[in-house]
């Protein structure tokens, strides 16, 4: 009970002047209250316990609601960065050529972007080149938007420190902010090596690198002012999803060159092929012939292609060409100062330039054509083609003149596009210095045949001369003379000797004719007032080895008749 109505209650009982009935009747009262106040106590404690204990459930489910709540903010980040990796990671899988790079800074820059990077300035994506020291850098901004830069290794200072953190290990990570003297330094520094100038940089106080290796190069931003390491982290994995899709791009780009080089292979093949079966010095123009149609298969929108042999001491070359519906033409000859387009080509194969090429623009290659077609020999060639019903090609209005030297010549490549195969050129060139050195052996070899053939015939009319004993064996001389000339391919109508007798203006011919199955007579025939017989008299008398005379029109009916 309460003490002061315990302390009442007391004192009641102890008054003298009360009844029995009225002490019993306030005891009541009092034990009444106090019950009821004990009970509205309990509720008032009980009230108290409930709200601590609503506070506590209160702070519990605020706390709990607020993880969740980052919780689901952290996720719809992951949503959003994964969102963002994978369109990065789309179009890095699509990746086709180094150019493709241009496109994917670009979309790299736009994800970074969207993901809050509101300090970002421009994305990069670095290739490195040891061989050359240098490296190409891939470059997008909002402001500047897409270039592409050949980049020193040692240009300033501060590309030099970035390489040393990124070339550290094939997963280093790099970071450098310039500030001050030295970032007004490397303001002028980037528009000296031919970067685009960016007016955002007069503007800022500093401006931070951050880039992340991919073992042959990197991929990076940089920042107006510093980036937190969240965002750092966010760049990392931006870097994991392009390292794998690049890495994947060089597998199978190594596997295109594998089966590039092997169809390159299989292209010289054939040309050696062909080369190896030559027979005569006329295959020549078959293998030039086979080593153009492999040029062709193996890309390139070609006007015409040809083998230019050059001589260092002479004033003209001699060209091979095949264009296309005409196949391979007729070899002509050309001046090597018909042009500049002539006269550069030759100066270049004569330097030992393994590779060259020259662009013929439209404002000069309508003149380059008409001083070649004025050419006699190129007009013989040109007109024989229509001859035969050939439809002549058309003239291009733009071309590019490529050339691979070889010992004896160049090839010539003449492309209506920039031909994007050059490199494979002068290994063809190896390969038709063979053909060519095979050929002049073979040349070499018929000629010595030939002329041991010229040699044993020569011998046989020797021996048949030296047997003679009398005039009348000159039947069996000129009959020998005639056989062993249609053995060395000498397609007769006649063969004669004849025995001039200068006081008469006569001689006595000795014919052998192959239509008349029996030994060669003899005729006298008087020198009469005709052309032929006055240059044969006249050769005669001159002691000319050889002379030429040529039958032909009415001169040759009369003589004839």
């Amino acid at each position: 009970m309460n003490l002061q109505l315990q302390a009442i209650l007391d004192a009641i009982q102890n008054t003298a002047g009360l009844s029995e009935s009225g002490k019993e009747l306030l005891i009541k009262k009092i034990k009444d209250a106090d019950k009821a106040q004990s009970l509205s106590q309990f509720k008032l404690d009980r009230l108290e316990r409930d709200k601590q204990t609503l506070s506590v459930m209160l702070e519990e489910s605020i706390e709990d609601l607020q993880k969740k709540s980052k919780a689901v903010e952290e996720k719809n980040r992951e949503l959003e960065i994964e969102s963002s990796l994978e369109r990065v990671r789309s179009v890095a899988m699509g990746m086709k050529r180094p150019e493709d790079l241009m496109h994917i800074v670009e979309v790299l820059f736009n994800e970074i972007y969207k993901l809050g990077f509101t300090e970002l300035r421009n994305a990069m994506i670095q290739i490195h080149n040891d061989a050359e020291g240098s490296f190409l850098e891939y470059d997008f901004s909002h402001t500047s938007g897409l270039a592409l830069n050949t980049i020193l290794y040692n240009n300033h200072p501060v590309t030099e420190n970035l390489l040393r953190q990124v070339r550290s290990s094939n997963d280093a990570f790099g970071q450098l902010t310039v500030s001050g003297n030295e970032l007004k330094d490397w303001r002028e520094h980037r528009v000296k090596i031919g970067e685009k100038d960016d007016p955002r940089l007069d503007k800022i106080d500093s401006l931070s690198y951050y880039f992340y290796s991919i073992g042959i190069g990197s991929i990076g931003i940089s920042t107006y002012s510093p980036i937190p390491e969240e965002k750092r982290n966010v760049l990392k994995r931006f870097r994991n999803v392009f390292d794998l899709a690049y890495k994947r791009y060089i597998d199978i780009t190594k596997a295109e060159a594998q089966a590039r080089e092997s169809q390159i292979e299989a292209a010289l093949e054939r040309v050696r092929s062909q080369t190896m079966g030559m027979q005569t010095s006329e295959d020549l123009s078959k293998v030039a012939a086979a080593m153009f149609d492999q040029l062709r298969i193996l890309g390139g929108e070609l006007f015409a292609t040809g083998i230019v042999l050059c001589d260092k001491n002479k004033t003209e070359v001699e060209q091979w060409h095949s264009v296309p519906g005409a196949g391979m033409m007729a070899p002509f000859f050309v001046p090597v100062n018909l042009d500049q387009i002539h006269q550069y080509r030759f100066e270049q194969w004569k330097s030992g330039a393994e590779l060259f090429s020259i662009e013929i623009p439209g404002d000069i290659i309508a003149q380059h054509f008409d001083l070649m077609l004025a050419l006699p020999s190129v007009k013989a060639v040109w007109e024989g083609i229509a001859a035969k019903g050939i439809a002549l090609p058309q003239l291009p209005t733009w071309e590019i003149d490529y050339g691979a030297s070889f010992r004896y010549g160049y090839l010539l490549i003449s492309a209506l596009q920039p031909f994007r195969e050059v490199a494979i050129l002068p290994r063809f060139a190896q390969v038709f210095e063979q053909t060519y050195t095979r050929f002049l052996d073979l040349q070499k070899a018929e000629a010595q045949a030939r002329e041991a053939e010229i040699e044993l015939g020569l011998e046989r009319v020797r021996a048949r001369a030296m047997a003679m004993q009398k005039s009348d064996e000159l039947s069996e001389l000129v009959d020998t003379v005639f056989k062993e000339l249609t053995k060395l391919d000498f397609a007769l109508t006649w063969c004669i000797i004849n025995i001039i007798d200068e006081s008469s203006m006569s001689n006595t011919v000795w014919a052998a004719n192959p239509d008349i199955n029996k030994a060669p007579e003899s005729y006298h025939m008087l020198f009469e007032d005709y052309p032929f017989h006055h240059a044969m008299m006249k050769g005669w008398k001159e002691r000319k080895t050889k002379s030429v005379y040529i039958l032909e029109g009415d001169e040759k009916k009369i003589y004839d008749d």
